[in-house]
């Protein structure tokens, strides 16, 4: 029964939060201690997933597989969207990507407490024609 509870804690995380930019769930979802070790020194997850939904704001999710063990859960999930906002600093391109990603989260007592997250930042960029595709 806790694997299937914590399949709910990963979908709802990826579908609401990253899919639909329901920032209002993280604090259901995620312990205050919560570390997001994909993420830079001194960056929270939400300024990040708020950065990120403001330069796709059409962001769509599907978690495509959902695997818990213990105390994990790892989503793998497809994002499409336009680049039609400020991304970190880029200017929008207006130009469609695909985005594939895995993340993992330790949750404890129906909260997430640890997350990684994995996903082609190089790609992106490749696709955002920030850096230029191979010949």
């Amino acid at each position: 029964m806790q694997l299937e509870q914590n399949k709910v804690v990963g979908r709802r995380f990826i579908e609401e939060i990253l899919g639909k930019g329901r920032f209002d769930p993280l604090k259901e979802l995620t312990t205050d201690e919560y570390i997001d070790h994909s993420l830079p020194s001194g960056v929270t997850p939400l300024q990040s997933l708020a950065g990120f939904r403001a330069g796709f704001p059409d962001s769509r999710v599907s978690v495509e597989g959902l695997v818990a063990e213990g105390d994990y859960v790892v989503v793998r999930w497809v994002l499409h969207a336009t680049n039609t906002g400020d991304f970190f600093g880029m200017p929008a391109t207006g130009k469609p990507v695909t985005l594939r990603g895995i993340s993992m989260y330790r949750i404890s007592e129906g909260k997430m407490v640890e997350g990684w997250v994995e996903y082609d930042q190089l790609n992106l960029m490749q696709q955002l024609g920030v850096v230029p595709q191979p010949a």
